[in-house]
């Protein structure tokens, strides 16, 4: 829906970092797409422990709830104007 067709320098030189779980401080110019960099690789995580769960809890996987042992994640954001911006991408 954003019409996206590949990722701009900053998302995928960031992809992997976030989601290996690594801390991550991205820098780019205005409109380089830093908010989509640590939000898409957050949201592919979220989308595969979701499944994992699901499948823990149907007792497909014989194993624990991945969810309980997932450390929280934090965006830091240094204005609420930033903050309205992350959570509008999430919501889009």
């Amino acid at each position: 829906s954003q019409g996206i067709v590949r990722p701009t320098v900053v998302q995928a030189e960031a992809f992997a970092p976030v989601a290996r779980g690594r801390d991550t401080v991205l820098r780019a110019e205005t409109g380089a797409g830093k908010t989509l960099a640590y939000l898409l690789p957050l949201v592919n995580r979220v989308y595969h422990l979701h499944s994992r769960a699901r499948e823990a809890a149907q007792g497909e996987t014989g194993t624990a709830n991945p969810l309980q042992s997932t450390r929280p994640w934090v965006i830091l954001t240094p204005t609420s104007d930033l903050c309205a911006q992350v959570l509008a991408m999430l919501e889009a």
